[in-house]
């Protein structure tokens, strides 16, 4: 009996679930070569800063409670798609549609106040991306 309600509870929506659902702001991204390239120019640390906001600025995820979120990234149109999280809340694992095959991206951080993914290698690299709550404080 006390199994069950284990395994119950198991499948039950996470709280990391919780902490996801919303709406989340992108403020940063970070890739090797990119970085390479901003310590190679001399570019500081607030100059820097300043560029890869007004880089990422009207980008954001939206998570909803029922599966589903819409994203914009860097201009791109707002699309819908379908998530949820690994089993360990680890991994976000994230379809077109659900028929379509699962991509799944790393969860760096995920707290109320920060969610960090790390996208697989694109070209060889990973791609760091640096979200904040769109909350008023």
């Amino acid at each position: 009996m006390m199994a069950c309600v284990a395994l119950t509870s198991a499948y039950s929506p996470s709280d990391k679930s919780k902490l996801l659902v919303g709406k989340w702001v992108l403020i940063d991204l970070k890739t090797p070569s990119l970085e390479n390239n901003f310590k190679a120019s001399g570019l500081s640390l607030q100059k820097r800063t300043e560029l890869m906001q007004a880089y990422v600025a009207g980008s954001y995820i939206e998570f909803r409670a029922d599966g589903t979120y819409e994203v914009s990234i860097l201009g791109s149109d707002p699309e819908v798609k379908y998530w949820k999280l690994s089993q360990d809340d680890s991994r976000l694992i994230v379809q077109k549609t659900p028929q379509s095959s699962i991509d799944e991206i790393e969860l760096e951080t995920l707290t109320k106040k920060e969610l960090i993914m790390v996208l697989a290698p694109q070209n060889g690299e990973y791609v760091q991306l640096f979200f904040i709550p769109n909350k008023p404080e």
